[in-house]
């Protein structure tokens, strides 16, 4: 299969991205830049990232999975520094930090263990456990039908298609890129949605859909071929889906344009035409026009988009938490107080800055934290949340050591951390030496309460 046209390849580690204007032979449906798709970019080097937000000028990234799945998966590239994220809720966090410039991540919350759930896929995943049991994981996946993993996608989450759909319609979330973990399934259905809707055919759809084997690693496509990390490996058994390297080779080579074509006669048997299942979600003929309109404009000529980008208001943004595991929530052991060293200008890009009007405050500059809750501003209060500490858990404290390994963090959180106050350093494995350590501690909680 020729990938050359289709497939961009300048970008190292974020795999199957394209544009969906390469599905409709760039005449005019669909502006080149507006409307693409791609695997989980959390895979992308610090480069694939940049290229990502500076060259490509992505302004919106729509996440098909949950918060769980999507933490199955290390932020190689620094991601999260570029993009405010919007949980299934609209609740945003990391939009204080200035580097997001207006930039949104939307979690859908589609994840494989709901889904896993839904209908059909029950049986599926009990009938793919038993063939993983007495044939191995390769077998257990060739007997997949991804056309019933699609129709379920669709019949059993209605809403998230509707609010995805949705916000491709917005011109102000444009230029615009949609994901799941491989880009493949989930990532799939909502090209087809959005392909059906800007008037493509379904030889053009179908197309589109088999380009996503350029993952597969006999293809030849990248240098370093696409995989699953441990985490993510462990977190598709527990639903019931092999994902080890050679089952995930073989889903990744099994791409069959049957399914789609599949699950599209599913749609026009069970809701007359897909149209007909689009009436049925809620997104309508009026909202399908807008969605072609904005598709079809080149992104240079939407003011709204450029409007959009200057106009981010984080004064009402909600304070709610990431959902942290056990090894990331430093609940027990309170803030120490401090100020972070100055910091170079490469070292400002990856710390938090808050933005108050034409006033810029750095991490290096707030106070210590020997103070109550109430003492806190908000956006402290939301860096506080974003570690997993709570107004009903807080203690105030002069000297609270971290145990809690630097690498353990994600980047939000890394970011949230440096905004009050902390280093790297004090995120490092307890010393052997409890005075030396606790010390260490003191001596932060001081020199911040001086500022107070």
């Amino acid at each position: 299969m020729d990938y050359s046209s289709r497939i961009d390849t300048e970008f190292r580690q974020l795999y199957n991205y394209r544009c969906l204007s390469t599905a409709v032979h760039g005449d005019g449906r669909i502006a080149p830049g507006r409307l693409a798709r791609c695997c989980n970019p959390f895979t992308g080097t610090q480069e694939d990232v940049e290229r990502l937000v500076e060259k490509l000028e992505t302004r919106t990234l729509i996440d098909l999975r949950d918060a769980r799945e999507a933490d199955t998966v290390d932020d190689r590239g620094g991601l999260l520094y570029r993009f405010a994220t919007a949980d299934e809720n609209g609740d945003t966090e990391g939009a204080e930090f200035v580097f997001a410039e207006g930039r949104t991540r939307h979690v859908m919350g589609g994840g494989m263990e709901k889904f896993s759930s839904l209908g059909e896929m029950v049986a599926v995943k009990e009938k793919m456990r038993r063939d993983w049991e007495a044939h191995g994981s390769v077998y257990a996946m060739q007997q997949v039908d991804f056309s019933v993993m699609y129709r379920t996608f669709l019949d059993g989450m209605p809403t998230l298609w509707c609010r995805a759909l949705q916000l491709c319609a917005a011109p102000e979330n444009h230029p615009l890129a949609f994901h799941c973990s491989a880009g493949r399934d989930r990532t799939g259905v909502l090209a087809m949605l959005s392909l059906h809707i800007c008037g493509a055919s379904e030889e053009e759809i179908l197309a589109d859909y088999e380009l996503s084997k350029c993952l597969a690693a006999t293809e030849g496509l990248y240098d370093t071929p696409f995989s699953f990390s441990e985490r993510q490996v462990e977190y598709f058994n527990q639903q019931g889906f092999p994902a080890d390297d050679s089952a995930n080779q073989t889903m990744l080579l099994s791409i069959d344009r049957d399914d789609m074509r599949a699950t599209m006669r599913h749609l026009a048997g069970a809701y007359g035409s897909i149209d007909g299942y689009l009436d049925t979600i809620g997104f309508g003929e009026a909202q399908r026009a807008r969605l072609r309109e904005v598709c079809a404009a080149s992104y240079e000529n939407s003011a709204s988009a450029a409007a959009a980008a200057a106009a981010l208001d984080t004064s009402a943004l909600s304070t709610s938490s990431l959902e942290l595991g056990p090894e990331q929530n430093l609940l027990a052991h309170g803030p120490a107080g401090g100020a972070s060293a100055a910091m170079s200008s490469d070292e400002e890009m990856e710390r938090a800055v808050i933005s108050r009007g034409e006033e810029s405050m750095y991490a290096e500059d707030l106070p210590g934290f020997a103070r109550e809750w109430s003492e806190l501003s908000r956006k402290e209060q939301r860096a506080c949340r974003t570690l997993g500490w709570s107004e009903a858990g807080w203690q105030k404290s002069d000297s609270a050591p971290l145990s809690v390994a630097w690498a353990s963090l994600n980047a939000r959180q890394r970011a949230a951390a440096v905004l009050l106050g902390y280093e790297e350093a004090d995120f490092e494995e307890e010393d052997d030496e409890e005075e030396e350590r606790q010390g260490k501690g003191a001596g932060k909680a001081n020199a911040g309460a001086a500022k107070l």
